[in-house]
């Protein structure tokens, strides 16, 4: 599939289908659990492909709650800088699927530019499979 631009005042953003493991983006955005357990989705994948390293450099900055972002290595992957991890579930309600995906959390991922050099992210359609929203 093509990707897509679209162009907001001086903003741009491209949607790009892909892996995003292998995308050129300074940051990738992800969702995870208040434990940052990195077991499923995308966490899952950048943990399998990026190391374990990023999980431990992400849980030695825990404490945190819902709607915090964690910022990490990004470990073994060739492209990327850092891993903005997005908490959007509490760690021993990581189970329940009606659990909705947190704004607070999307919202500090889009403001975090401002304090890293990096302004190329990539970000997936975080927790669709929790809020049960579509993601064709």
């Amino acid at each position: 599939m093509k990707p897509r631009k679209y162009q907001f005042n001086n903003s741009s953003i491209t949607i790009i289908f892909g892996d995003i493991t292998e995308s050129v983006a300074d940051v990738i955005v992800s969702s995870d659990d208040t434990g940052i357990s990195m077991g499923g989705g995308v966490s899952k994948s950048l943990l399998s492909k990026g190391g374990e390293f990023i999980q431990r450099d992400a849980q030695r900055k825990l404490p945190a709650t819902v709607g915090d972002v964690i910022v990490s290595t990004a470990g073994n992957l060739e492209n990327q800088k850092y891993i903005f991890h997005c908490l959007t579930l509490f760690f021993d309600e990581r189970n329940d699927m009606e659990k909705k995906a947190s704004k607070s959390a999307k919202k500090q991922a889009s403001a975090q530019p401002l304090n890293f050099p990096s302004v190329e992210k990539a970000i997936p359609h975080i927790r669709a499979d929790l809020s049960k929203l579509p993601h064709t």
